[in-house]
């Protein structure tokens, strides 16, 4: 198996990141708040990645359940 490095160029992430507050006014101005779950398989890369994306979820004004059935998002990472 070969593998290739990918950059992401800077604009791409900012466009990315003004996402967040917008997803979050939109949550807010309805009223809820959207529930995320996170799933982590694998090494403790996997684990910092997905506090990462916690972070990112909460920036964008989600609150986090362990129950697959009331999540609004489900990420399963691994591997």
């Amino acid at each position: 198996m070969s593998y290739e490095r990918v950059e992401i160029p800077r604009e791409k992430i900012e466009a990315q990141e003004a996402v967040a507050p917008r997803l979050a006014a939109h949550f807010a101005a309805l009223g809820r708040t959207p529930l995320a779950m996170v799933d982590t398989y694998g090494c403790q890369q996997n684990e910092s990645d997905s506090e990462r994306i916690r972070g990112y979820l909460a920036e964008m004004g989600f609150a986090f359940t362990d129950d697959e059935a009331a999540a609004d998002v489900i990420v399963i990472n691994t591997c």
